[in-house]
């Protein structure tokens, strides 16, 4: 897998993982602090209710203060005589969060007690930063106890107040009503929840947004490594046991012991999203190298298939120049035997035998150059040659072939400077195109081959008015191996090598190499190489 694609897939989970979800979150932390107050808790505070019928008894609410401080608690507040400014709501009208500092007006409960009981007793320590209040439970879990049930000191919470925190409650009668992540409670019960925290240094601190990006980039991580390397059976359920493990189990672990709240819905969407866009890329990848081995499987049947036409091609052809060869031999032999007024004229059988010598190099030449270039030991030996003169050269070689077919051989070759090239290598490509265009134009057509420069380059046209190449053959023309329907008709002898020797051959002197042709009318073979050598 591409890195680039791979940091582009990461980035696109990690940014979808940032939508909100903030009912879910929600919904979530409910879930979270109610389990762990099923743990318990040290509670020290104790709220008492009193009604409207209690204020005037004994006598007043200053009297009724006195008689409780009697019974030793460490502190009594009245709430309904300060502000609920450290308490923030969220936008969903839940209060969760809480912040210890004065913020101008009357101070909190909270605020006045944590510096009372730092001051009287140094047992109070302040917040960091905005805190979650650490609830104790749902509505009810603060001990309560009527005035009258303190006043009487009945048995049981009510009679032992020494060492609490007292939280006189006026509203009884008609209690101002909060809601919490777990219900409904009053105004009173959840400053005593807020007090509790504090008293017991326990606030609940929820992670940074960078703490929760990295966690999120872990698990997209985790899940792509997941994905990538395992199948898709075991990767899913891989997955569902490390969000089980994570979100379940560890998240609750650090809420529970180090009272830090890592928000799990975006995580657990980063690890779904992680899973939906790589699953998908990897069945598309896995399609991909399907389609690929298709290919590349057709790609060895076809290439095989041309190697075999090639050996049934070479191995006819060879036959020819050799048998040419024996019978020349065998007919010197015969007349070696008669008087030397007898004998023919040696020279058309040396000819002979000097024709078909010079098929049989081309041929092993082809197969010698094919095998360097897939062996990679092609050595270019460059220095200064004047293209026109190879260009003349192949065209005095290969005028006899096309004077055979009555095919008129023009040459239009502007004068041009020599350049650095391997001499060898392009009079063999010159001559294959030269004599491709002669084989497979007709009797009595003609061949113009042309020279000039352009734009720092050195450009050869060779072109014929033959019968052209169909657009289906087009893409063959410089394979390996290639012979087209048309030649094997006529029976155009060649290896189907001469094409694409051609073009490495030009490629490695940093030319191009390319052909357009029109069928019924023609085709025209046109190389480039560069003037300056780089």
């Amino acid at each position: 897998m591409k890195t680039n694609s791979f940091l582009i897939r990461v980035a696109i989970c990690f940014f979808l993982s940032l939508m909100p979800a903030t009912e879910l979150e929600n919904l979530i932390y409910s879930e979270r602090i109610e389990f762990r107050d099923r743990w318990g808790g040290r509670l020290n505070i104790l709220i008492v209710d009193a009604g409207s019928s209690d204020l005037n008894y004994p006598a007043s609410f200053q009297e009724i203060e006195t008689a409780i401080r009697e019974k030793d608690p460490k502190l009594i507040l009245v709430p309904s005589r300060y502000n609920t400014n450290d308490l923030i709501v969220d936008s969903d009208g839940v209060v969760r969060n809480a912040v210890l500092a004065p913020k101008g007006g009357r101070p909190s409960v909270t605020y006045t007690a944590f510096l009372q009981l730092r001051l009287n007793f140094g047992s109070a320590k302040q917040p960091k930063r905005p805190h979650l209040i650490n609830y104790a439970g749902p509505a009810g879990s603060i001990p309560h106890c009527s005035l009258q049930q303190v006043l009487r000191a009945e048995r049981g919470t009510c009679s032992d107040l020494k060492g609490k925190i007292i939280l006189l409650s006026e509203d009884n009668d008609n209690p101002q009503m909060l809601r919490t992540p777990l219900g409904e409670m009053s105004r009173t019960e959840v400053i005593a929840n807020e007090l509790n925290t504090i008293v017991n240094h326990h606030p609940i601190y929820q992670a940074s947004w960078v703490e929760r990006s990295l966690i999120s980039l872990a698990m997209i991580l985790l899940g792509a490594f997941y994905i990538l390397y395992y199948p898709v059976l075991i990767s899913a359920v891989a997955a569902i046991a490390t969000v089980f493990f994570v979100m379940v189990v560890f998240f609750q672990a650090v809420f529970q012991l180090f009272s830090i709240y890592i928000p799990s819905a975006n995580i657990a969407a980063a690890f779904l999203i992680t899973h939906l866009v790589f699953t998908g890329y990897k069945l598309a990848f896995q399609e991909n190298i399907q389609w690929r081995s298709l290919k590349q499987a057709q790609y060895l049947r076809e290439l095989d298939r041309m190697k075999t036409n090639f050996l049934s091609l070479v191995s006819h052809d060879l036959k020819t120049p050799l048998a040419r060869i024996q019978a020349v031999v065998e007919r010197l032999r015969r007349e070696m035997q008669l008087s030397p007024d007898e004998r023919s004229d040696w020279k058309e059988l040396l000819d002979s035998i000097e024709s078909s010598n010079k098929e049989l190099k081309h041929y092993i030449t082809s197969i010698l150059n094919l095998s360097k270039i897939e062996s990679q030991k092609v050595i270019l030996n460059k220095k200064s040659n004047d293209i026109n003169l190879l260009i003349q050269q192949a065209l005095k070689r290969l005028r006899p072939v096309a004077q055979q077919k009555s095919i008129l051989v023009e040459e239009s070759l502007d004068p041009l400077f020599s350049i650095e090239c391997d001499e060898d290598l392009m009079r063999q490509v010159i001559t294959n195109i030269i004599d491709n265009a002669i084989k497979y134009s007709p009797n009595g057509s003609r061949v113009i081959v042309r020279s000039r420069e352009e734009q720092g380059f050195v450009r050869v046209d060779v072109e014929d008015f033959g019968p052209g190449i169909s657009k289906d053959q087009l893409p063959l023309v410089f394979r390996k191996f290639s012979r087209f329907l048309r030649p094997m008709n006529e029976q155009v002898k060649g290896t189907g090598l001469g094409l694409y020797l051609s073009k490495y051959f030009i490629e490695l002197h940093g030319g191009t190499i390319g052909l357009k042709s029109t069928e019924g009318k023609g085709s025209t073979f046109t190389f480039t190489l560069p003037i300056e050598q780089g």
